[in-house]
């Protein structure tokens, strides 16, 4: 019997690759296996093009957003936008009856609670994580996310069907917090590009196979920077040591405002 398959994905999802190359996944191989598929996010502030999903013959995976919190919103303003999409994506989820839930990181972890507890105990849940969230990282993070994880122990992770990290040590670490989960509940799924990709990447070996041996290495960075979470001043200081040997191509629009004035300041055609 074909599922009813619900994506919670509480942070916007132009600014996770992982989760939309999912959904076109889904879409062009999967979707004959699913009566229905819904996703739940919300809307972007960073003037990022609004994914949509495309659609495989009459089948499309529908979107439903909601209001995303900005630095600028005072308390109250922020407080009605984390309820409204709590709050609509269990009404959604009450209206559609999934009855396979998926649901990406403790953000996103209160409509799942709610609907798996107290309106649908059979829905199978699955549960992926982008990153790795120490026992530390929910001390110091928002006390609604706190909350929400310590829903997610009691009820969520003990019935999961499936809690996966990218990779086999973020996975160890995971257990380890959590030694009670059965091994058969944890995966790894990795960041694995779009299919399209290899069709391109074959055609462009071709290219790199035949030039010549004095070009530069290209080396690319896709994602966010801060200096604090990355070794970015260290990098660049070796590209240029590298005389023209190397040239490093940044493509980000999530980064600090001291990272960008470095970057200016460099005014290298390396970087």
């Amino acid at each position: 019997m074909p599922h009813n398959l619900a994506i919670l994905h509480y942070l916007p999802l132009e600014y996770y690759p992982p989760v939309t190359n999912l959904i076109d996944y889904i879409t062009h191989e999967r979707i004959e296996d699913f009566k229905k598929v819904k996703a739940f996010s919300c809307w972007n502030i960073k003037g990022r093009k609004a994914f949509q999903g495309e659609r495989k013959k009459e089948k499309k995976i529908n979107i439903k957003r909601g209001p995303f919190p900005k630095e600028t919103d005072n308390s109250i303003i922020r407080l009605f936008k984390y309820l409204h999409y709590n709050l609509f994506t269990l009404l959604n989820l009450l209206i559609y009856r999934p009855n396979a839930l998926l649901y990406y990181e403790s953000y996103s972890a209160w409509p799942a609670y709610i609907y798996s507890k107290l309106f649908n105990q059979k829905c199978r849940i699955f549960i992926h994580h982008h990153e790795y969230a120490s026992k530390e990282w929910y001390t110091k993070t928002m006390k609604q996310v706190k909350y929400f994880h310590q829903l997610e122990k009691k009820w969520l992770y003990p019935r999961a069907t499936w809690i996966s990290q990218t990779n086999v040590d973020r996975l160890n670490f995971f257990h380890q917090d959590h030694p009670n989960l059965k091994k058969e509940q944890l995966r790894i799924m990795p960041n694995y590009p779009p299919k399209s990709w290899q069709e391109k990447t074959e055609s462009s070996y071709q290219h790199i196979k035949t030039s010549k041996d004095d070009q530069p290495q290209k080396l690319v960075y896709v994602g966010s920077l801060s200096f604090q979470s990355t070794y970015l001043k260290e990098l660049c200081e070796w590209v240029l040591l590298q005389n023209g040997k190397i040239q490093f191509d940044i493509y980000a629009y999530n980064l600090y405002d001291d990272v960008k004035t470095y970057l200016k300041e460099l005014q290298s055609p390396y970087v």
